[in-house]
């Protein structure tokens, strides 16, 4: 699950991936990410320790999934925009 304990995280991991995505959007007016939207409207619902924050939680690290070490990996979702990083394979359907 994609967890930004603070702002500074989450703008990183924006910075760091969803910038470079194929999925983010050009402009302002565009529609946004859904898969960042998700974690941002449900961030704090996840550490809940009921029924409905362990549902949210494991919907989350579907799509932003989480190393050993607890640290944000890449999203899924995640399509380079422009070329590709280094060691990176790019699979088109």
């Amino acid at each position: 699950m994609g967890y930004f304990s603070n702002g500074s995280e989450g703008r990183f991991y924006q910075e760091k991936w969803c910038f470079q995505c194929a999925h983010w959007p050009e402009n302002a007016d565009d529609r946004k990410c859904a898969i960042l939207t998700m974690h941002q409207l449900y961030n704090n619902e996840q550490s809940n320790k009921n029924f409905n924050g362990k549902l949210i939680k494991r919907f989350l690290e579907m799509f932003i999934p989480r190393d050993k070490n607890g640290d944000n990996e890449k999203c899924l979702m995640f399509v380079q925009r422009y070329g590709e990083l280094p060691g990176q394979k790019h699979f088109e359907l």
